[in-house]
């Protein structure tokens, strides 16, 4: 996405859809004056968040609208109905485990789950000038500043449930473990900038 001279380049659930509100239009070719700036999430957040929005959210609601449970479904066969009473009954550590058992399977099968590097190297970005951790405070402040504005952030899941899931997963080695197998192309990349892609924090 542009906006001025600010090339922003993200993924979804890593700020996209916020992101997208304050930019002028996407972007369809880098001029080499341009600034590339690469919004980020840590790889547990953004599972975690895609969870709770696409499976939590949606089970009481409108499961049929959710690409993700519909994926989880031809995934679990005769499970998914299990899957689908622990959404419905708020036992959403048990349900996120049967999630992560099946994210190595479909981790490429939307730009939800995708890793956050390949937007990157699918658009033969060289250079970035700078990253920022939409996580952080400090870094977002910066980010706002440089675009004269702030955002509205979209599709914001319970505190609550965002805490539960990572007070589990900082618990539960194995299945910090598949998240960072199936991420494993996003932690070196990120090494590269000497950022840790993956903290319990």
């Amino acid at each position: 996405m542009r906006k001025g001279q600010f090339i922003i380049v993200t993924n979804l659930k890593c700020g996209w859809s916020s992101i997208n509100k304050i930019t002028n239009h996407r972007c369809t070719n880098i001029n080499k004056n341009d600034r590339i700036i690469f919004v980020y999430r840590d790889i547990y957040k953004r599972t975690i968040s895609v969870f709770l929005n696409w499976c939590v959210r949606r089970a009481t609601k409108a499961p049929s609208t959710s690409w993700l449970m519909d994926i989880m479904k031809e995934k679990l066969g005769e499970a998914y109905e299990m899957f689908l009473s622990l959404l419905v009954n708020n036992e959403i550590v048990e349900a996120y485990k049967m999630f992560l058992n099946q994210l190595p399977a479909i981790y490429m099968s939307n730009q939800h789950t995708r890793p956050q590097s390949l937007i990157i190297l699918d658009n033969n970005i060289e250079n970035i000038d700078q990253l920022i951790n939409l996580e952080n405070h400090d870094e977002m402040a910066s980010f706002y500043k440089l675009m004269n504005t702030e955002m509205i952030i979209y599709n914001i899941s319970p505190i609550q449930d965002k805490l539960l899931l990572m007070n589990f997963l900082n618990k539960n080695e194995s299945y910090r473990k598949i998240i960072d197998n199936t991420y494993n192309a996003d932690i070196s990349f990120f090494r590269k900038y000497d950022i840790n892609i993956n903290r319990l924090t």
